[in-house]
């Protein structure tokens, strides 16, 4: 495998993955009210990680092609890996600012909002107590939330900051990878005039998967088996 001739992902150094990955996961978690602290030193030992592992698979499994480089899928699963192992997001900053106030907390939605966006240990039946409440409000006033937060529903955005403070690097990895991934997928579909979508897997999917890569032992190979799985459903 020839890493200068033609890098996965044009990252041919380690502060090309560094600049991807702040580039993709900061306004990802900033959509949703936090601000990661992510280390460079540890994106940049993923990177070295990554590259090695990459390099050793293709010499030991296809020495018949020692230039070329494994499939975009392949390359994202085995990134996916290192980023989960060497957890490059080392806090996040909660930006409360917006529900700071008193009065703000007393308007509708923030009533709702702010009794659930501190707890990470809520009762499981807290979706449905969210969804009933975010029933008795305006129309207008839910639509407005709508527009303002990518189409998500009051309780689907509180159930998305959970989901990122509960598994903050599982998640960032997950959603760089898989974006990387769709990306050149994408592409190559363009290219064979494959007219077929691909599709943003449900939430269930990744809470499933991120509660997998963060309690269960995982190998480069499975996790691109899944990721190739997850987009060409």
């Amino acid at each position: 495998m020839d890493w200068d001739l033609k890098p996965p992902f044009g990252f041919k150094e380690h502060g090309d993955l560094i600049e991807a990955f702040k580039k993709n996961v900061i306004p990802a978690f900033n959509g949703f009210g936090f601000n990661p602290q992510i280390s460079d030193h540890r994106i940049a030992e993923c990177f070295f990680s990554w590259r090695y592992d990459l390099e050793k698979s293709v010499d030991r499994f296809r020495p018949d092609v020692k230039k070329s480089t494994p499939d975009h899928v392949k390359c994202a699963g085995y990134l996916m890996y290192w980023i989960r192992r060497n957890l490059p997001i080392y806090g996040i900053e909660d930006d409360e600012e917006k529900w700071a106030t008193e009065a703000e907390r007393e308007t509708s939605i923030g009533k709702i909002m702010f009794s659930r966006l501190d707890s990470t240990s809520i009762p499981g039946d807290w979706v449905e107590i969210t969804k009933k409440q975010e029933e008795d409000l305006p129309f207008e006033v839910r639509k407005e939330f709508m527009d303002e937060h990518n189409g998500l529903a009051i309780w689907q955005y509180v159930e998305h900051r959970n989901r990122i403070k509960n598994y903050a690097n599982e998640y960032a990895a997950w959603d760089f990878c898989y974006r990387l991934a769709a990306s050149y997928e994408k592409q190559k579909r363009i290219e064979k005039k494959d007219d077929r979508i691909i599709r943003e897997p449900s939430f269930s999917f990744i809470d499933d998967f991120c509660y997998y890569l963060k309690y269960k032992s995982v190998s480069p190979h499975s996790l691109a088996f899944t990721l190739r799985t997850a987009i060409q459903e």
